[in-house]
């Protein structure tokens, strides 16, 4: 309880997960007096754009925003658009799971692209080789 002529500060606790996979409890204290700013109601999943309707948005920028809530700045590369807005914990989270399944998309691309180039490495080689149109100089 506050004293005469105090506010009381309240606080609350938010466990972060490190990416070592350590976790900590972190202790926040809310502003006296201060209200919490309203977390944005969603239509759509923060990963795809309001302008273009791209699943392309990535944040830019984020922040605390209160107990469960993100001030973040999201992008889409595909059109430029660019918004900063507070959203609840559980639609930042779900842009991290989008964000994660885009992230495996692209390596899966990628070692498919790489194994593809090395085949069609190979098979040259191969052919050059049975040509003979590989000399030691060329080493």
């Amino acid at each position: 309880m506050a004293r005469n002529g105090e506010q009381a500060h309240h606080h609350h606790f938010k466990r972060v997960a490190l990416p070592s996979g350590k976790t900590i409890e972190v202790l926040h204290f809310d502003e006296p007096g201060g209200e919490q700013p309203q977390a944005k109601q969603l239509t759509s999943t923060l990963d795809v754009c309001a302008e273009c309707d791209k699943d392309l948005v990535y944040p830019a920028d984020w922040e605390e925003a209160g107990r469960q809530a993100w001030r973040v700045t999201l992008v889409c590369p595909n059109c430029g658009c660019e918004r900063r807005d507070v959203f609840a914990d559980d639609a930042v989270e779900a842009l991290e799971e989008a964000l994660d399944r885009g992230t495996d998309a692209i390596a899966r691309d990628y070692r498919a692209l790489l194994r593809s180039n090395m085949a069609d490495e190979v098979e040259s080689f191969v052919a050059a080789l049975d040509a003979d149109a590989i000399q030691p100089m060329d080493f």
